[in-house]
């Protein structure tokens, strides 16, 4: 189905097009604020433009719309929710149009950032986080359905409140700088293999970061899946590590693989197509959708 809304509409109110069978909508430019659950579960939703003059868009207005796979936010919106997309798993292209003065997508990083802040609010499988961003906001990658790897730069500081919450996560790299980690940020990655942390002190974190979550006999359980994985540390906090609170939990702790690599290489060269560890250009481990200069077989690589 396709909706065309008149020129003159100011507000899409509360639950305006729940679960609806609309396939596209244009949003004129007319529209002030969409209201929280005004397009939830348009499943077959596929196609969305939103124009300039929306300064508005309240949590949940597009929660799991399954089909949707592009977002872009024009250059008016001026208040957005780090729900406002909740569980939209198909995301793969999040664009900020320029001009907009409260958020932005630097470097075609596909994530809505929050300018002031440097916060990292929503992304999705194709994010690559910038290296100048500082905080991973609440649930921001809630969406991103496939995702298996991230790198986390050293920029950032603070990762909070199941930031990645219930992703397919098999690896993450977390920055030098990180000093907190939220309420269940890496809860329900029962897929993950390696945690490699560069922080020389132990990141505090909240209750529950690294667990997955289970029903029995209609009680939700929880139990750690750290047992399952092994967390890489700088060879002398290791120590450190193995007497803090859920870092401990992990079956393995060693150092880290990238200790005593030099990054001092002038050569770039195509990429290899060996199924050797990369780096990036600040000696973190990264994954194979990593995108940019990283360090591949002791050779700069561009990808």
């Amino acid at each position: 189905q396709e909706v065309v809304l008149g020129d003159g509409i100011e507000t899409i109110g509360f639950q305006a097009f729940e679960m609806t069978g609309l396939i596209t909508i244009n949003i004129p430019s007319s529209v002030k604020r969409i209201e929280k659950y005004a397009f939830d579960e348009c499943h077959d939703l596929a196609g969305l433009v939103i124009n300039n003059g929306v300064e508005v868009i309240r949590s949940w207005a597009f929660q799991d719309c399954q089909k949707l796979t592009k977002i872009k936010i024009p250059r008016s919106v001026t208040q957005l929710y780090y729900d406002t997309f909740n569980v939209c798993h198909g995301v793969t292209s999040i664009e900020v149009e320029g001009g907009n003065t409260v958020y932005d997508s630097r470097n075609g990083c596909n994530a809505i950032i929050e300018t002031e802040t440097n916060t990292l609010i929503y992304g999705c499988d194709a994010t690559i986080i910038p290296d100048d961003v500082i905080t991973i906001g609440l649930s921001a990658f809630n969406s991103a359905g496939s995702i298996t790897s991230i790198s986390i730069p050293n920029s950032v500081t603070t990762i909070e409140s199941g930031a990645f919450y219930y992703c397919r996560l098999r690896e993450v790299t977390i920055g030098e700088n990180v000093t907190s980690i939220g309420f269940r940020a890496f809860a329900d990655c029962e897929d993950m293999n390696d945690v490699y942390c560069y922080a020389k002190t132990p990141p505090s974190l909240d209750d529950d970061v690294f667990v997955d979550h289970y029903w029995s006999s209609g009680v939700l359980n929880s139990k750690s899946y750290a047992p399952n994985a092994t967390l890489h540390v700088p060879a002398s906090s290791i120590g450190l590590y193995k007497n803090a609170d859920q870092w401990k939990d992990f079956g393995n702790i060693v150092a880290l693989p990238s200790e005593g690599i030099s990054t001092n290489i002038s050569e770039v060269d195509a990429p290899s197509t060996t199924d050797q560890p990369m780096y990036n250009l600040s000696g973190q481990r990264v994954g194979k959708d990593y995108k940019g200069i990283v360090i591949h077989n002791g050779k700069k690589v561009v990808r």
